[in-house]
């Protein structure tokens, strides 16, 4: 069930999960080795600030 991220301290717990995601099955050592991921400063994604 969705939940409403309602503080910063639970958005970053999330965005560190989805970080961390590639890294649990192990198809990299470190988060910004994804090169999907907003981890990697390399990337070609746009990225919206976040507003709180």
């Amino acid at each position: 069930m969705p939940k409403i991220i309602e503080s910063e301290k639970y958005l970053l717990q999330k965005i560190q999960y989805i970080h961390a995601n590639p890294v649990r099955r192990q198809y990299v050592r470190r988060p910004e080795d994804w090169v999907w991921s907003s981890a990697n400063p390399d990337n070609e994604i746009v990225i919206d600030p976040i507003l709180l």
